[in-house]
């Protein structure tokens, strides 16, 4: 039907019909549903960048990490809370891919009850393990003790040794406390978006529903293979 045989009524709501799908399309453009939530492309540009990085590593084959990071139960033993230790403590200044080799060597022994020392060569950390194995059952129960309050807790794991102001951080997330461990990656990134590291990971959180220790694992994962 041409324009001319249209009556001026037909030819404003034909008008106000294309306007409705080129709001439509150009929405469609801006927004995505993801998690019962509108993702605005152009002012959450770090939830975009994070929702990109997660599927780039379930491509790449890190799923079960980042499900893993997503479903962290609180610790319910004495045991669960050592090994968690353990592996932070042998992790801290080490590339992820190294300490957990050494992270399986060094928990071998311990369960064999074969020195420490002869699998593991830094005599600080083995130190270190040894002396919180030797008091677990004191050092567990003030945990629980304050379980419920997660800045006495962390405040507490600071005074383990060689748990410090970040690593603190790393263990908690491994107990199951929603925080995520600020270290130069993290900041670095944060600090992209003009926000504080759990800033950033509160506001994706908030968008997406993932849980911030996932976050946080996706971010550093990330960073650790190059990717942002």
């Amino acid at each position: 039907m041409e324009l001319s045989s249209l009556s001026e009524k037909e030819i404003f709501e034909s008008q106000d019909k294309l306007k409705s799908e080129k709001t439509m399309i150009d929405l469609a453009k801006v927004f995505k549903q993801y998690n019962g939530h509108l993702i605005n492309y152009k002012e959450e540009v770090e939830t975009i960048q994070y929702l990109q990085l997660r599927q780039e590593l379930i491509n790449r084959g890190y799923k079960e990490e980042i499900e893993w990071s997503e479903n962290i139960k609180p610790c319910k033993s004495k045991g669960e809370f050592f090994s968690e230790y353990v592996y932070v403590v042998i992790n801290s200044g080490m590339k992820a891919q190294i300490a957990r080799k050494i992270y399986n060597k060094v928990s071998d022994a311990l369960i064999c009850d074969v020195d420490i020392n002869t699998v593991f060569g830094h005599k600080g950390k083995c130190k270190a393990i040894m002396y919180v194995k030797e008091n677990l059952e004191y050092i567990y129960a003030i945990i629980q003790a304050g379980f419920a309050d997660g800045v006495l807790v962390l405040d507490y794991l600071e005074s383990l040794p060689f748990i410090g102001k970040i690593t603190k951080y790393h263990l908690a997330k491994n107990m199951g406390y929603a925080v995520c461990k600020p270290d130069r990656h993290l900041v670095r990134i944060a600090k992209n978006f003009g926000l504080t590291p759990i800033g950033l990971c509160n506001k994706i959180a908030t968008r997406t529903g993932d849980r911030i220790a996932a976050i946080d694992t996706v971010l550093w994962r990330s960073a650790n293979l190059g990717l942002i």
